[in-house]
Order: structure tokens, then C-alpha cells, then sequence
């Protein structure tokens, strides 16, 4: 689960990257900013989290690939 999500917002970046025009970028917004408050746990009754930190807020696995793409200059 964690490198599917890692690789998900890995993805999720780099089509920001590719299909908003640069003059466009200026964020990207999340619902959410930890699992133990996320939405998703009571209103799904599920055991998805979606976040980019943990429920002790530790980063996740996501979050470095996250950021490791929002940082890279390269084009895609």
C-alpha cells in the first residue's frame, strides 16, 4: 500500500507538472493533512489513508516522493 500511494502521488505531481501551464502553478490542494483526521475514516468506514503524513505525523512514503518531484526542474 505504501509504495502504490508513494507512486500515486509521485504520478499525481508530475501530470501537475506536465498539464498545468507554468504561469498556472500555484498549488496543489489536499483534503486533509494527517490520517487520524482525514474525512475518508468516518464517512467511508474504510481503512484508507490518504494523506501525506501519518497518524503520529510522521511523514509518509508519499510525501518524499511528493516533494522529490515538486522539486525536480526537469520538464515532463
Amino acid at each position: 500500500m505504501k509504495l502504490n500511494q508513494a507512486k500515486k502521488y509521485k504520478d499525481l505531481v508530475k501530470i501537475y507538472k506536465y498539464v498545468v501551464p507554468k504561469n498556472q502553478q500555484y498549488g496543489i490542494t489536499f483534503w486533509g493533512f494527517n490520517d487520524r483526521d482525514t474525512w475518508i475514516k468516518s464517512f467511508f468506514n474504510m481503512k484508507d489513508w490518504p494523506c501525506l503524513f501519518d497518524e503520529d505525523l510522521n511523514k509518509k512514503t508519499a510525501f518524499y516522493r511528493f516533494y522529490e518531484v515538486l522539486l525536480d526542474k526537469n520538464n515532463y
